[in-house]
């Protein structure tokens, strides 16, 4: 049994470095429908195998009653064409069968390795290293993207050795923050890179002012707070002059909500939004994923993913884990300014979010 769980790392982790490989540069480049046709098979395989383990495997009724419910939305997703919601619920269903760390794993070694090729690949030349007004990329099709990637394989490393108290890796993560910033321009990476390191370097005042009822409060309901705020912003942007401030410290994100959010209908199952092009409002970027996820993929799925991510924060406030809420706390403030931290493929915060909601806290155990 043990040989086919290493199998199923193994193959969760082909099918996070291949969706992270095809969509940088490659898919611009190579259009061709048979490199999502492969992904779909890669998919297909981690389906069965996890039905293989749900077979073998000892669960309670619970656990079997969630997991077919995830089961069910995955399906419901991919019959309506939403890819995104069915492959994050397929993984959310298939790192039942892991731990939280064996998931961190995965996903560091893979985000690393697809970064690593890419970057090399845009050193080559195969890819372009930097757009046009010369800022890296690193062969992704924006700076947000590597900056991301960077900034998540660093704070996964931080979380598998949080026990170690090691300057070098504190001076590492400064480093990281200030290339992201000057290189990239990346300041919500750079940022992600030193909230961690706050809570890394502040581990043990931070066991005592996680004691405090409002404290526990405010991180449980983060996800809806956060929810809350982005409406408010969206809705009211033309409102109150002070959220033009906003609107400048946030890279325009205020308005661009604003004008989706007013110009699309809310729906059960998303809004189609047009192909966007740089002759929309914002160069056609539409960041921050508690409006993005709420208009495209629709209402149904983004309150499962609401309900799931403060299911999970209130398992891990329990356990009192700083490690896990700092890092899910970081990946769900990121989630406010980028899309990214609720893609299943690119960020480990949703899939290991399901399997906490799931499974009980034993899985957060880890050295």
């Amino acid at each position: 049994m043990k040989s086919y769980k290493n199998f199923s790392e193994i193959l969760l982790g082909i099918a996070i470095f291949y969706q992270i490989f095809i969509t940088s540069y490659w898919q611009t480049v190579y259009t061709s429908h048979i490199w999502q046709g492969i992904g779909y098979f890669i998919y297909l395989i981690l389906f069965f195998i996890m039905l293989f383990f749900f077979y073998k495997g000892k669960f309670k009724l619970n656990q079997l009653l969630y997991f077919f419910i995830c089961i069910m939305i995955t399906i419901v997703f991919l019959v309506k064409g939403d890819s995104y919601i069915g492959t994050l619920f397929l993984i959310g269903s298939y790192v039942l069968i892991l731990n939280v760390e064996e998931v961190l794993k995965v996903y560091f070694v893979s985000v690393l390795t697809a970064f690593s090729i890419v970057a090399m690949l845009s050193l080559a030349k195969v890819f372009p290293l930097t757009t046009a007004d010369g800022t890296l990329v690193f062969g992704f099709r924006n700076q947000n993207t590597a900056g991301f990637y960077i900034a998540l394989v660093f704070i996964i490393y931080l979380t598998l050795r949080w026990q170690l108290r090691n300057t070098v890796t504190i001076i590492l993560g400064l480093v990281l923050s200030f290339f992201l910033i000057k290189a990239l321009n990346d300041f919500t990476a750079a940022s992600i890179i030193l909230v961690d390191i706050l809570f890394y370097v502040l581990d043990k005042s931070f066991h005592a002012i996680y004691k405090w009822t409002l404290v526990r409060w405010l991180i449980v309901a983060s996800p809806i707070l956060l929810t809350a705020i982005t409406f408010w912003i969206g809705f009211n942007y033309t409102r109150y002059s002070i959220l033009s401030t906003l609107n400048v410290i946030f890279t325009s994100r205020p308005m661009i909500w604003n004008y989706y959010l007013t110009q699309y209908p809310l729906s059960f199952f998303g809004t189609n939004i047009g192909e966007v092009t740089f002759n929309t409002i914002g160069n056609g970027a539409f960041d921050g994923a508690y409006a993005y996820y709420a208009l495209v993929h629709g209402m149904f799925a983004f309150c499962i993913i609401i309900i799931i991510l403060t299911k999970s924060l209130i398992t891990v406030s329990k356990s009192n884990n700083v490690k896990m809420i700092s890092l899910m706390m970081t990946l769900i403030v990121a989630a406010f300014s980028e899309n990214i931290p609720f893609t299943g493929f690119q960020s480990p915060l949703l899939p290991i979010a399901i399997l906490i909601s799931v499974m009980d806290n034993r899985i957060l155990r880890f050295k």
